[in-house]
């Protein structure tokens, strides 16, 4: 539905001395191009040193324009004397459709955001809001370490990070039985050589894996031993829980028999140079 727009209108909107200024523009012919354009009208106005492109409609229930002259006022002089030409010339104002942000369900537009949009949003409430931060770093702590959230008691710790532990195992070998043996490649591979199926098994086997190895480093970074050693435990046993529970189209026949020794070696010796050795954990 076309929108009423009249020289009261562009008045009501424009200030009182762009009005005037841009009034004087359409009365000496200064607009030299006005045409319909995106619901509104858009045109070249003479200025005192060159011509500006103008675009003037109809958003929100009110006038709106874009002048190249830099002005931020609603209506620029220029924008005056393109819409008084406008409203002249018969053109038709058809109103924007409402933005979309108007419409959106902010709270559903949060919880579509993707992990790393989230982070942005983060990163943007605390810049403009830095009394946040203790309580995001707060938060943070949490997350990171669990049990040592205040307040817990040792039972609640044991069971936090018991269930730490149990949650990891049981993701590194859904992760590991997952891995597809299309993916195995062997042979002959330029700039390789020739790739034996341990060696190609072995690298899907740690790709898997080092997720799980970068978040124990990262834990131990940090000084959170407790809960790097929990998931540190988790990667061991869900080793473990993979010897010998696969048949013979799957990637981790072609991977060793003791995989808990072959690709645990490395936290291990992580913990012993960090003075926190990680127990035996072999089944009995």
């Amino acid at each position: 539905m076309a929108a009423q727009v009249t020289a009261q209108t562009v008045r009501q909107t424009a200030g009182a001395a762009a009005f005037r200024t841009g009034e004087e523009l359409h009365r000496q012919g200064a607009v030299e191009e006005c045409d319909a354009a995106d619901g509104g009208a858009a045109g070249v106005v003479a200025g005192r040193e060159a011509p500006h492109a103008v675009w003037v409609g109809v958003a929100d229930r009110q006038l709106v324009s874009a002048c190249d002259c830099g002005s931020r006022d609603a209506l620029c002089e220029h924008a005056v004397a393109l819409a008084l030409a406008a409203v002249n010339g018969g053109i038709g104002w058809y109103p924007a459709p409402q933005r979309d942000a108007n419409r959106a369900d902010a709270a559903a537009a949060f919880r579509a955001l993707s992990a790393a949009e989230r982070g942005s949003v983060l990163d943007a409430l605390l810049a403009a809001r830095p009394e946040l931060l203790p309580e995001a770093q707060r938060l943070a702590l949490t997350l990171l370490t669990p049990a040592g959230t205040p307040g817990n008691s040792p039972a609640a710790t044991h069971r936090v990070l018991s269930a730490l532990r149990e949650d990891t195992a049981a993701d590194v070998r859904s992760a590991l039985l997952a891995l597809d043996i299309d993916d195995l490649h062997t042979g002959y591979r330029p700039g390789f050589g020739y790739v034996e199926p341990h060696d190609a098994a072995g690298r899907l086997v740690e790709d898997a894996l080092r997720p799980y190895q970068d978040d124990v480093t990262r834990r131990l970074g940090l000084g959170l031993t407790d809960a790097a050693r929990a998931i540190a435990l988790g990667v061991l046993d869900g080793l473990h829980s993979c010897e010998g529970s696969y048949d013979g189209d799957q990637v981790l026949c072609y991977a060793g028999e003791d995989l808990a020794a072959t690709y645990g070696w490395g936290l291990r010796e992580q913990f012993r140079k960090a003075g926190a050795p990680l127990p035996d954990t072999r089944p009995e």
